[in-house]
């Protein structure tokens, strides 16, 4: 009886291995097939408010930006995501409109970006002297 259960565990063991085995060479070709991400995307959480970034806003306006492809809440995305490419993800890199004349008046603005960059955390804020210089030195990326 012994013999029995032997060749019964050896059996049941053979096949599982022959199983396992003839599943790694599927697995393998479904993953190889498997269309892969051209780079990292993004997925960021864009704030703006009046104040500065200590204060409690009373109101803030939100908008969800995910690049590659470009899309979310944002009503500009694709430039948003253009603008945030060229500065590698970093708000305080953007590019600033050398054409925009803004007055002096200080009424603070905050803009905050938290997320997904490209495969790394992002939690960034920078707070502006008014609406004006805020928009001129973020390009599209706070326009909504």
């Amino acid at each position: 009886m012994t013999a029995r259960i032997s060749r019964t565990r050896a059996a049941l063991a053979a096949a599982l291995c022959a199983i396992a085995l003839g599943a790694q060479p599927v697995a393998a070709a479904e993953s190889e097939s498997a269309p892969k991400p051209a780079r990292p995307g993004a997925k960021l959480t864009l704030m703006k408010h009046d104040g500065t970034y200590s204060s409690t806003p009373s109101e803030a306006s939100f908008a969800l930006l995910t690049c590659n492809p470009p899309g979310g809440t944002h009503p500009s995305s694709q430039a948003a995501c253009k603008s945030l490419r060229s500065s590698g993800g970093n708000i305080q890199k953007l590019a600033e409109n050398p054409e925009a004349i803004c007055n002096k008046l200080y009424r603070p603005v905050t803009v905050h970006a938290y997320g997904q960059w490209n495969g790394r955390h992002v939690n960034q804020w920078r707070t502006f002297s008014n609406s004006c210089e805020a928009e001129a030195a973020t390009a599209t990326v706070f326009t909504f």
